[in-house]
């Protein structure tokens, strides 16, 4: 022993160090928990020198000792040993003696259990490890957001901050932030099971579970826990669809292509294994007692999905899972009758008999021996005889009774032999040719001959096709697409095909086997690089007016590829249907959507945005751009993601914008603008060059000159000018009009419009009278409707994106206004309105209508009119200018897009005059019916009333006649299902209207409803495919949220409204349903612009200057940490407000885009910082900031070093005050857990300057951060010796 005291005094005289020594004599062999004098003494002298080791020496020390530990054998009672390791353990956590931060130390006690080599430790540790665990709970509580488990997300709205919702892949569990004893149950079941709900979920279940997969092992085997999930959504479905009244119903049924689109997806991605999965459901369905009879029906179609979706035979296993299935489901079952043919529910019920068909096929190989399948089960006899029968009668051509386009007879013979070629074949040449019969032929508009068959399939024969058989339908389709095209017969496709292809194209079980992506990324793209231009043509239109939900990245591709085609187009009507595609596709694009396509664009260089030479999609690009900055984010910081997009802009196409506009624009959209000025045209330039071609033209007698003259390139082409200034003096038209327009072409005709807008702008400010310029608005409708040199659409466009001063902006869109509600177009779309139906996925008669609508209203695009002037009416056109065929478009629905913009200009004029809002009341009033046909009008709405708050919030008028307008027509969704009835009688009336609290409680009620498990009533049979949105709660959520920004009051007291719910109606509202009344709420205000949400600001303050608890100097018994805690501070009367503005902040931050979290920094800096002066109100600021640490340094890392600096500062203040520091510990463990998790050494600097002004007990703790070793003198280092 005599080695050991010399070895203590070497260290005590500083002749050795005491970490090397401690290291050594924990690894030396001779240290075996059986010698126990050994064992003793050793740790013992490791107790008295361990005070001299550096703080990382003593994590390591620490670390040896737990792991020496662990060879103590758990059964053996208190020995001397055990409590001389006790003792270092009490030393080394001791919090007073400070040797290392207990950060470091609770690090190394959370690795204890995943030491799955090791057995655990003696269990007389278990008392000191646990009671120093403890007291890391408080700081769980810190970094934790309240009701986590509770909250949800919005599908589609929420995912550009899917990340925050990610979970680990290996346990479906949140993740940890830093080595914390968080609760073991972390695991988000309901949350899974909500997205599982929704359609078009996949890309947001990709976001918050396969971003993980990256770099792992595990990324191609099976994922248990996710199938465990699947399978009890499964369950699930068919527990809650035996409360239904209908099994039929569409709500059930739409419930089972979700999760079916789920699994085939996790399948494809290699996440799931569907015969170990198929195994847990069945085990499952063991242990339920439910009514089987409609229930097995789906789960064997879910089942039949599953198998045979991903196009190949089923595997061994996969055949032994469905036998065990089908004894479980149907081992006690009578003999199943055949099903009704004309119900779309018989082929549900078929699906069991259609699986073992296709097992018949399946040769099964067991322990290397080959055996043929089970026979087909006696209870399906009646079933197989109907489907052969039925097969026998169709491959014999024999008519069937039920029409052809909802056959479910033909339904069930293609899900049942989908698999067998030889006779699948057939059965899609039946149904292709029923769509489309190359035997004979109808017409389309102007005379274009297609292909007959005008009725396609409806959505509930398709709805009733299995997946595999949908996937072989479209591919036929598509290949029949590619075959016409090399026939280069010309003859247009069918109108039935192309209807029936787009609604196939909805199914996103579908999208990765030959649906939207092989239609996005291989047929268009293949069409038009063939040059067929029938094609292209009829896809672009059924693109653009029949595909309501494409995920952003396609209709980027689409976008791309028509950037890339649209240069070298010159045909003028694809190139209208180019220009009006592309500008549907980015005005569509959402919000949420714009940042990260932009993102690819520009950072990934996936694809381009900017056009090269349409300034006018340029300027709706920049327009769209706009949109998404005020709305997700601020344009001060997070936009500048788009600065090099807008210089690409401004190189290809270089414009300005006008005042009023740029008074809109972000922040940095209007600084780049205005520091990037274009020089204006001289105006009295333009017009002098008019005239004097004018003259010229009078001159001329040589065709060919002429036409030369007016179609030559130049910087400022007058042709439509001097055209115009023929008619207003009433000079007869000697122009080879069409001629010229010809050799002009459509690309370069956007120029042409583009001067004559600048022109006719000048013209009409110069008229002193009502009748001239009634004339001049006159002749540019002759020059549409009556000489057809150019489309209503295009030239509308292009003039309501000029640049104009003030005056000229009130003169043309007036003009504007007059061109729209009266005349021609006015004619057209009341006759539009009264043919044609708004939901035409219901319709089988689209075809009767689009030809309805075209007998009356031949649309000319090849310059008949001008033809006929030049008296060559009836002249046959060029090759190159023939009509193509046209299945859905015409000028109505083409204006859509453009009545965007022009509505959008219109506001932004409203304050140019005293009669400014004139023009933008009329066109709302006349021009309302045709948003019925608007693919987005609640999005459109919202996006109007968010991007425009500031003009319009004290224009309670225009709000209702925006509203009225937009929504008043709809027949997609009824009124009644959008806006209140408190909102329909206020914008039918002429009184004010003063919200009532329960008016909010109620709208509040509605979207918490609508987020849990039940779907609302009235909301259940809407089919989302073809709605607006794809969800019930996406709806509601932005339909509610355009109702509030059309309310009479401003955005402060609506917010505090909103936030006045859960204080006030708390009483009302079950404890446990609290968070979700907070989450929706978090989602209303994030949705709404800043004066909403930053109501919450307004509330944390007042919380800090009126609450007594955290007012108080004292705050006596109460322990803060549940006193924060909504779901603890409820008990026995002492419920805290203060735990609900906590509880309730933490769901609006986590909702909140990086926009509206980038204004957290200023709020503390600011407002918050100058009034903490309590330990509680600074324990109430590091509750506030604690869970969003993570998420401010992904997003903006300065930011999360400036909110680390203020908290030492608050820290400094309330130190200063003199008061005791109850939680000194819990303090300084939380900067411990900000710098090793977040900030590291970035604000070091700033740091130690402020914990070298804190009282020496802190500075003790903290001084790992600082490296501070003394305070006045005295050493903070611990020796050997002390």
């Amino acid at each position: 022993m005599s080695l050991l005291t010399y070895l203590e005094y070497l260290v005590a005289n500083n002749h050795i160090t005491p970490k090397p020594l401690c290291e050594a004599l924990l690894n030396t062999p001779s240290l075996n928990y059986c010698n126990r004098d050994i064992w003793c003494a050793s740790f013992k002298l490791v107790r008295r020198i361990i005070g001299g080791v550096d703080y990382k020496g003593c994590r390591d020390i620490f670390r040896a000792i737990l792991y020496k530990c662990s060879s103590i054998p758990a059964t053996d009672s208190t020995s001397p040993q055990i409590e001389c390791v006790v003792e270092v353990f009490a030393y080394i956590l001791n919090r007073n003696a400070c040797l290392l931060p207990s950060y470091f130390a609770i690090s190394e006690i959370i690795k204890l259990p995943q030491r799955d080599d090791k057995q655990p430790l003696h269990w007389a540790f278990g008392k000191i490890l646990a009671e120093f665990t403890q007291t890391f709970r408080p700081i769980v509580q810190i970094v934790t957001i309240s009701g986590l488990s509770h909250l949800r997300p919005v599908i589609g709205h929420s995912n550009i901050n899917a990340y925050v919702w990610r979970l680990e892949l290996r346990n479906l569990k949140f993740p940890n932030s830093g080595p914390l004893p968080y609760d073991r149950d972390r695991s988000p079941t309901s949350l899974i099971r909500y997205v599982l709900s929704h359609a078009y979920s996949v890309d947001f279940m990709t976001s918050i579970l396969i971003a993980n997969r990256k770099g792992m092992d595990e990324s191609k085997h099976r994922h248990a826990e996710l199938e465990d999930q699947l399978c009890n959504h499964i369950i699930y479905i068919t527990e809650t669809q035996a409360k239904l009244s209908n099994c039929m119903a569409t709500f059930a049924n739409l419930r089972w292509h979700n999760i079916t689109a789920h699994v085939i997806f996790f399948v494809l991605v290699a996440m799931v294994n569907l015969p170990h999965m198929f195994i847990q459901l069945q085990k499952k369905l063991e242990s339920r007692s439910f009514e089987k009879a409609c229930m097995r029906d789906h789960i064997m179609w879910m089942m039949m999905q599953c198998v045979f979706g991903i196009g190949k035979m089923p595997s061994t296993y996969e055949y032994i899972a469905f036998t065990k299935m089908y004894d479980h489901l149907y081992g006690d079952s009578e003999t199943l009758p055949v099903p009704d043919p004309s119900s779309p529910h018989s082929v549900i019920s078929n699906a069991v008999t259609c699986i073992w068909v296709h097992m018949q096929r399946k040769n099964i190989q067991i322990n290397d021996q080959k055996a043929k399948p089970r026979p087909i089960p006696s209870i399906l006899r009646p079933q197989l005889e109907f489907l052969k029968s039925s097969l026998q009668a169709y491959m014999q051509n024999q008519a069937s009774p039920m029409p052809f386009t909802c056959d479910y007879k033909l339904s069930a013979l293609c899900n049942a032999y989908s698999t067998t070629e030889k006779v699948i074949l057939p059965l899609l040449n039946y149904l292709t040719d029923g769509i489309m019969n190359v035997n004979a032929q109808t017409t389309l508009p102007h005379n274009v001959p297609c292909y007959m068959s005008t009725e396609p399939l409806t959505t509930e024969m398709l709805d009733s096709l299995s997946v595999h058989a949908k996937m072989l339908l479209i591919k036929h389709i598509f290949n029949k697409i590619d075959a016409h095209s090399k026939s280069l017969v010309q003859i247009g496709l069918s109108p039935a095909l192309l209807e029936t292809c787009a609604r196939l194209l909805v199914y996103t079980e579908i999208e990765q086997t030959g649906g939207i992506k092989t239609f996005v990324t291989n047929l268009l793209p293949a069409m038009m690089k063939a040059e067929s231009p029938m094609i292209v043509n009829g896809l672009l239109e059924m693109a653009t007016f029949r595909l309501t939900h494409m995920q952003p990245h396609y209709r980027m591709k689409i976008l791309s590829t028509i950037l890339e085609e649209l240069t070298t187009v010159s045909h003028n009507q694809l190139f209208i249907r180019y220009e009006n595609s592309a500008a549907c596709l980015l005005l569509s694009l959402g919000n949420v959507e714009v940042q990260q396509q932009v993102h690819r664009s520009i950072v990934e260089n996936k694809f381009s945005l900017v056009f090269h030479d349409s300034e006018e999609l340029n300027r709706i690009l920049v327009l769209t751009l706009a949109r998404a900055i005020n709305t997700v984010s601020d344009s001060g910081q997070t936009g500048n993601w788009c600065l090099s997009l807008l210089k690409k802009v401004h190189e290809h196409t270089p414009h300005n914008w006008s005042s009023h506009t740029l008074d809109t624009f972000p922040a940095i959209i209007s600084e780049f603008y205005t520091e990037n000025r274009v020089s204006a045209d001289d105006r009295q330039q333009l017009q002098w060059s008019v005239d004097v071609e004018f003259k010229h033209l009078m001159t001329m007698t040589d065709v060919e000159a002429t036409v030369n003259r007016f179609s030559r390139p130049t910087e400022r082409p007058l042709f439509l000018c001097v055209f115009w200034k023929c008619l207003m003096n009433n000079t007869p038209i000697r122009l080879p009009t069409h001629k010229i327009l010809e050799t002009i072409g459509p690309k370069a005709l956007g120029l042409h419009l583009r001067t004559f807008c600048d022109y006719l702008a000048g013209q009409l400010q110069t008229c002193q009278k009502k009748e001239t310029f009634l004339h001049s608005t006159d002749a540019v409708r002759s020059m549409l409707w009556n000489y057809n040199l150019f489309t209503f659409d295009r030239f509308l466009l292009c003039w309501s994106l000029r640049t104009f001063d003030d005056k000229d902006a009130q003169v043309c869109l007036f003009a504007i206004q007059k061109l729209l509600t009266t005349g021609r177009f006015m004619d057209l779309v009341k006759e539009f309105c009264q043919i044609a139906p708004a939901q035409h996925w219901k319709s089988s008669k689209s075809y009767e209508h689009h030809m309805a609508y075209h007998m009356k209203n031949t649309e000319s695009l090849m310059y008949e009119g001008a033809m006929e002037a030049a008296g060559m009416a009836g002249a046959s056109h060029s090759s190159g200018s023939q009509y193509l065929p046209t299945y859905f478009d015409n000028v109505c629905l083409r204006m859509l897009p453009v009545l965007d913009v022009i509505v959008h200009r219109l506001i932004e004029a409203v304050n140019l005059g005293t009669t400014s809002e004139k023009p933008l009341i009329t066109v709302l009033n006349d021009l309302s019916i045709l948003y019925k046909y608007h693919d987005q009008p609640v999005t459109y709405l919202y996006n109007t009333l968010h991007y425009y708050y500031k003009t319009l919030k004290d224009r309670t008028e225009i709000k209702k006649k925006l509203v009225h307008g937009i929504l008043g027509c709809g027949e997609k969704l009824r009124l009644d299902l959008i806006i209140s009835s408190e909102m329909r009688a206020y914008i039918m009336s002429n009184q004010d209207w003063a919200p009532s609290e329960d008016y909010y409680y109620q709208k509040v009620k509605r979207l918490v409803d609508v987020m849990s498990d039940e779907c609302l009533e009235e909301l259940r049979d809407i089919d989302w495919r073809f709605a607006e949105f794809t969800s019930a709660p996406s709806h509601v959520l932005y339909s509610t949220c355009a109702e509030f920004l059309a309310l009479p009051i401003s955005g402060e007291e609506l917010g505090q409204q909103l936030i006045d719910v859960v204080f006030r109606w708390r009483y009302l509202i079950p404890k446990k349903a609290i968070t979700s009344w907070m989450n929706a709420i978090g989602l209303l205000l994030t949705t709404l612009p800043e004066p909403y949400w930053k109501v919450i600001f307004s509330c944390i303050i007042e919380e800090f200057t009126e609450s007594q608890f955290l007012k108080s100097a004292d705050m006596g018994t109460c322990n803060p940490f549940e006193v924060f805690d909504v779901g603890r501070s409820g008990h026995a009367l002492r419920e805290y407000r203060c735990s609900y503005v906590l509880a309730l902040t933490h769901v609006i931050w986590h909702h909140a885009n990086i926009g509206q979290l980038g204004t957290i920094p200023r709020f503390i800096k600011e407002q918050v910082k100058p009034i903490v002066k309590t330990e509680q109100q600074f324990l109430f600021v590091c509750h506030l900031l604690g869970p969003f640490f993570s998420r401010v340094q992904q997003e903006r890392a300065s930011s999360s070093s400036e909110l680390t600096v203020d908290l030492y500062e608050i820290l400094e203040k309330v130190d200063k005050s003199g008061a005791e520091l109850r939680y000194m510990d819990t303090i300084c463990d939380f900067f411990y857990h900000l710098k090793y998790m977040y900030v590291g050494d970035g604000p070091k600097l700033e740091v130690e300057k402020v914990i070298k002004n804190l009282r020496t007990s802190l500075q003790m703790r903290l001084r790992f951060i600082a490296h501070h070793t003394t305070v006045d003198g005295v050493s903070l280092v611990p020796t050997p010796s002390n």
